[in-house]
């Protein structure tokens, strides 16, 4: 096959995916390429180095009201498996599907731990905890201000008028429930 970098690269970022996928978030990939002119080849060698797999102990969560139930069934994350960057992205689709934060932020820091030597059969785990910081939507809004209407009334005609907005409080979504 003749050889392309930018395939070569495609490659590389795909394997870096799937390794993140597995929960590898430290994993690194680093190609060299060997050209030989004599026979016009060009060896390509990719050494990955995974570091530890995340393990999920934790999933705390801060801010808004934590105790409400749909709030913990929103959490897709698995405590006690491998990390999974879906799960993170799930989890924040939900939380913002329930309309009632204005922001969702999701942390991932590793435990504070002793480290276990490494075995021959397994590579080496870190466990990691995920804290999810809730800020929830004002519960009303309050909005002021001023609009002017234009129209074309005729061919050279316009009417301009001012319309003024009052001051109104809006009840916020969670209100509805």
């Amino acid at each position: 096959e003749r050889y392309q970098p930018t395939r070569v690269m495609e490659g590389v970022e795909r394997l870096a995916a799937s390794l993140r996928k597995m929960a590898y978030r430290q994993a690194r990939a680093d190609v060299e390429t060997r050209p030989d002119p004599k026979t016009a080849r060009v060896d390509v060698s990719i050494n990955v180095t995974p570091g530890p797999r995340s393990i999920l102990r934790d999933v705390v969560v801060e801010g808004g009201d934590a105790g409400k139930p749909r709030v913990a069934e929103s959490i897709a994350l698995e405590t006690g498996a491998p990390l999974d960057p879906a799960a993170i992205v799930e989890t924040r689709r939900r939380l913002y599907d329930l309309n009632l934060y204005r922001s969702v932020d999701i942390d991932v820091q590793p435990l504070e731990s002793a480290p276990e030597p490494p075995s021959v059969s397994a590579p080496l785990e870190q466990p990691v905890v995920a804290t999810i910081a809730l800020v929830e939507r004002p519960r009303y809004r309050f909005r002021y201000g001023l609009s002017i209407n234009d129209s074309v009334v005729g061919p050279d005609e316009r009417d301009r008028r001012e319309g003024r907005q009052h001051g109104t409080a809006r009840r916020g979504p969670q209100d509805d429930r």
